[in-house]
């Protein structure tokens, strides 16, 4: 019989005897587990996280992680969102729930099923207004800024406008500069007016109203 088979058997009839013979039933567990290794091949270690750390070289270990500051909780922007939006119920209004939330029709026929009015309110129709791309200008679902347009005039209309007055094609505006509001003369819809021009801008531009300060009509 091998020295090791006749650890095992001896080791199996002292097992019973030994905690009260080495009084391991009140020593402490460093104790207990350094007579248990003694006799034993194969008892786990005491504390394996702490033995695992022991063995990788000091150099080598990773230096604790300190915490970094609490991330602030971003701040919502305020804004305006389109009314079937606001009842999450509306979504098959203008989207086909069955089939990846696809339009149920050309985005300006959707427009037009609720604004009509706005659509033919006018003898001239601006040009996406007229060709039901009211894309161009709104956003479908929300936006920061009224009326669910994509920026502020005057920044919006500069996307399809020239800038300056003298390459404003035609005519050349007489605004006093390029941070003047459009719609403060302009009726981004459409107009009676070739230029698209509020009925009071018109008035003051034949004379039938004081000009305000500033150049514009």
């Amino acid at each position: 019989m091998s020295q090791t088979a006749l650890r095992r058997i001896l080791g199996g009839l002292l097992a019973a005897c030994l905690p009260v013979a080495l009084g391991l039933v009140s020593c402490t567990p460093e104790e207990r587990h350094r007579a248990l290794t003694f006799f034993f091949d194969g008892v786990p270690p005491l504390h394996p996280e702490a033995d695992s750390v022991k063995l990788v070289p000091e150099s080598k270990r990773a230096a604790p992680v300190t915490p970094g500051p609490a991330r602030p909780t971003p701040s919502v922007v305020a804004g305006y969102e389109h009314k079937p939006g606001l009842d999450r119920t509306q979504c098959g209004a203008c989207h086909n729930v069955n089939r990846s939330y696809r339009l149920l029709k050309p985005i300006g026929e959707l427009c037009s099923s609720c604004h009509e009015r706005e659509m033919r309110e006018f003898p001239r129709m601006h040009g996406p207004v007229a060709l039901g791309d009211c894309a161009a200008c709104h956003e479908a679902h929300r936006s920061r800024y009224k009326h669910l347009v994509k920026a502020p005039a005057p920044t919006l209309c500069f996307r399809c406008h020239e800038q300056t007055p003298e390459g404003a094609k035609p005519p050349a505006c007489p605004r006093a500069s390029d941070d003047v509001n459009c719609l403060k003369c302009h009726d981004a819809h459409g107009s009676a007016d070739p230029a698209f021009l509020t009925r009071r801008a018109a008035a003051q531009r034949q004379g039938a109203l004081p000009s305000p300060p500033g150049g514009a009509p």
